[in-house]
């Protein structure tokens, strides 16, 4: 997967990284150890991720 692409797109959202941690169901913490590739992210809070950030799966592999 292309972390790189996502934070990106993470980034480049309206949103700040609070919302988006909370608008996924976890702490700050925890999104900024997703955000930087130092914890995995599970499937279905990454789903709800693209789905937010309104990305194609196909783009992050």
């Amino acid at each position: 997967m292309d972390f790189n692409y996502l934070r990106l797109k993470i980034e480049e959202s309206a949103f700040t990284n609070d919302e988006l941690a909370e608008m996924i169901g976890v702490s700050r913490a925890t999104f900024f150890n997703y955000k930087s590739n130092k914890t995995d992210i599970p499937v279905q809070k990454l789903d709800k991720l693209i789905k937010i950030l309104n990305l194609d799966l196909n783009e992050l592999f």
